[in-house]
């Protein structure tokens, strides 16, 4: 969803070389007036109902002339009783009256509150049973900010349309009005005076004169839809329709516009089609294949993606192609909380960037550069909403829209694009979650069992927690070619004492540069790379990866390392840390000396490396250190010269060998059946099993290092075995179930 200024939408309309640079203002603007569109809503919009019923359809019946505003409406539901009960409750505001409530050609009892109609059974209806009701209603739905039912005009001509996200269709029909329940499908019936054309979800079946001068136009839809994605829209339209191929699939696009807009919606559409092509390749197949993808026009300043039908204000190619990408992300697969709006507004801000992006690759710094300093312009916030009884909190542009962008951003440069877009794509296909609800534990386990890494860190630090870093990076030419680093960081907020991030440095003088990238852990970390000449200059995050601000850079004499080392690397064998190191170089060593620290600062002597050669033949290094389980450690080099001076060489990071050894081996790989399980740490361990696209198909709690599994039940295929340990330390290994 998506709000934009008028102004901007004037601006729009010049040449491409305008629109990029209006595209960026577009991002800061574009949530805060539906912030304010939505603050009517406040505490009283969420439902407080017990769900004791599972709706699997709705057929809604709703009679209204545009230049009245008022709705007569009948709303059908089948439902299933998921407990015993004796009744069940929907979600209705005043000043709307409910006439009657009928099942099976008899009226039921009811309590009608000013939120909320309770439906009374004559007898305790078991759970299990699938059962339906009719709700007859009629009224003038409440006026309040933008509204969720609106009655307006457009160049003399009466409009009605609704926008119902995020608690808001409760204002103007019976519902279950939360996001813990899709219906299975609906169908919509729209009564209206002949002269108007009625839009609304999925496939428009028919358009049936009636008495009275009227038309009732029936859509039907046949997929799962959150409540607040359903909708109608009714004026004076003009209708035009497009395809777009989709693989071996010709989608219909539909098309209605204002009269006095038509041309403009007919130049910009083929936007659209375009980034329809490219999400369907990128993110998987669009979710709506066997019906449409549409465009209605209304009045309000921005967009709203109703499943398969997106309401938007005009044609401006950031928006539409913001919209688009709702229907995957928000609509497919709808966030389960509003604490996780940033699954509907992170993703669909983030993938009309990279579309934006790959359009126009000349403005991709300057887009980014400005969305990192619009989120860092506050020190604090967090994507994660922490009341979402504020609806401006929910709908925070800076935190909801930008910064979970680029925490996708982030999360794109430290997995590479290749694992980013496959972790997508099995998101997208995950049975559990396509056409359901999500919450942001599934998308992150998606990204470990894509990358193979435990992400809990990344996510406590940017998804709950606040802030940003600042880098401060030390550095000096070293002789050989190689560079001495020191980083260096602040945070912003309390919440987090240490952003863990891969930063790319780039190196350059006047006629050569390179880049280098750290993976910096903890404050104050060393390192040594060599870039093979000598530079003059570092940039910090050169292509602007990352969220930070105020970074700066620190240019130390020139250090004179007496060796020239082409490897430095640490392993573990179980609790064993195995430091293997290539000196191609060395001149005037008296002696080196391996150091250790658990903290990455604070370092001291492990022990001393023994037959050194100076001289200009390459020679391998091996050195071994005990670890203490539960600890991370780091080494590095002390270089020890001829004089007594010294210098420090590259610092290399093992992480921690857990409670205990952990090498773990399955075996036979491929499998039959039985797979034994070895090298677990001592003490508590979880095994959990994922089959294709991430889906969970087993989990098993061990209390030793060793077990077995049976896999003789899975069918053929890849499984990610996943074990982590009581300290929280994870592994990951595939099997293959012949």
């Amino acid at each position: 969803m998506r709000y934009i200024s008028i102004i901007f939408l004037c601006l729009a309309f010049k040449a491409t070389a305008q629109l990029v640079p209006d595209h960026i203002q577009q991002i800061r603007e574009i949530a805060l007036a539906e912030q304010r569109g939505h603050t009517r809503i406040g505490l009283d919009g969420i439902s407080t109902n017990p769900s004791n019923f599972d709706v699997k359809y709705y057929r809604c019946e709703w009679e209204v002339d545009p230049a009245v505003r008022y709705i007569n409406g009948k709303v059908t539901v089948y439902y299933v009783i998921t407990d015993a009960a004796t009744d069940i409750s929907l979600d209705l505001m005043a000043p709307l009256i409910v006439d009657s409530v009928m099942q099976h050609g008899v009226a039921l009892n009811i309590n009608q509150t000013s939120t909320t109609i309770q439906i009374n059974f004559p007898s305790t209806v078991a759970a299990g049973t699938l059962d339906s009701l009719s709700v007859y209603y009629q009224g003038v739905p409440t006026t309040t900010g933008f509204g969720s039912f609106i009655q307006d005009n457009h160049a003399g001509t009466p409009v009605m349309w609704s926008l119902s996200e995020p608690y808001g269709a409760r204002d103007w029909w019976p519902c279950k009005n939360w996001n813990d329940d899709k219906a299975d499908s609906i169908d919509v019936y729209v009564t209206a005076p002949s002269q108007y054309t009625a839009a609304s979800n999925g496939l428009l079946q028919s358009i049936t004169p009636i008495s009275g001068a009227r038309n009732v136009t029936h859509w039907k839809h046949r997929y799962p839809i959150a409540t607040y994605l359903m909708c109608f829209a009714v004026t004076n339209y003009a209708t035009f329709n497009n395809t777009v191929q989709l693989g071996a699939v010709t989608l219909p696009m539909q098309t209605f516009c204002y009269p006095e807009d038509l041309v403009s919606f007919q130049n910009g559409t083929q936007n659209v089609l375009d980034a329809m092509q490219l999400y369907n390749g990128l993110i998987g197949d669009y979710p709506f294949m066997n019906e449409k993808y549409g465009h209605v026009q209304f009045g309000w300043g921005g967009g709203m993606e109703h499943q398969t039908s997106t309401f938007i204000v005009s044609i401006v190619e950031y928006l539409i192609t913001h919209e688009l990408a709702h229907q995957w992300f928000g609509d497919k697969i709808t966030c389960g909380s509003w604490q996780d709006i940033w699954l509907n507004e992170g993703f669909a801000t983030f993938f009309s960037s990279y579309y934006t992006e790959n359009k126009y690759p000349q403005f991709t710094l300057s887009i980014r550069k400005d969305d990192i300093d619009y989120i860092t312009a506050q020190p604090d916030g967090s994507v994660w909403v922490n009341d979402t009884t504020d609806v401006n909190r929910v709908f925070d542009n800076r935190l909801s829209y930008s910064k979970g962008s680029h925490v996708l951003y982030m999360l794109r440069w430290m997995l590479g694009d290749t694992v980013f877009f496959n972790a997508i794509r099995n998101y997208q296909s995950d049975p559990t979650l396509i056409y359901n609800f999500a919450r942001t534990s599934d998308l992150k386990r998606h990204f470990e069992l894509a990358s193979g890494r435990d992400l809990t860190s990344f996510f406590n630090e940017w998804y709950t927690g606040q802030g940003y870093p600042s880098y401060n990076v030390e550095w000096a030419n070293g002789g050989y070619g190689n560079v001495s680093i020191k980083m260096n960081q602040t945070t912003s907020h309390p919440s987090v004492s240490f952003f863990e991030l891969p930063v790319a440095l780039k190196f350059k003088n006047a006629t050569q540069d390179t880049t280098v990238i750290v993976d910096n852990t903890v404050n104050g970390e060393a390192f040594i790379k060599n870039i093979g000449f000598v530079a003059d200059t570092v940039l910090i995050d050169p292509d602007i990866w990352l969220i930070t601000r105020n970074n700066t850079t620190t240019k130390l004499p020139d250090i004179i390392l007496p060796i020239k080392l082409k490897s430095f690397d640490a392993t573990k064998n179980g609790c064993t840390a195995n430091i293997n190191f290539v000196v191609s170089t060395a001149t005037n060593v008296a002696s080196m000396e391996m150091e250790y620290s658990t903290d990455g600062i604070a370092f001291a002597k492990a022990g001393t490396i023994k037959n050194i050669v100076n001289t200009g033949t390459e020679k391998t290094y091996n050195f071994s250190y005990p670890m203490q389980p539960g600890k991370n450690y780091f080494f590095r080099l002390k270089i020890i010269n001829d004089d007594g001076s010294y210098t420090y060489g590259p610092v290399s990071k093992v992480n921690s060998c857990g409670t205990g050894t952990i090498n773990i081996v399955i075996t036979p790989n491929p499998v039959n059946n039985i797979a034994t399980v070895t090298g677990m740490a001592k003490g508590k361990n979880t095994i959990t099993i994922y089959g294709a696209n991430a889906q969970l198909i087993q989990t098993i709690g061990v209390n030793n290092n060793s077990t077995t599994i049976n896999f003789d039940k899975y069918a053929s295929g890849i499984y990610m075995v996943q074990v982590q340990a009581e300290d929280g330390q994870v592994t990951y290994k595939k099997i293959v179930k012949k």
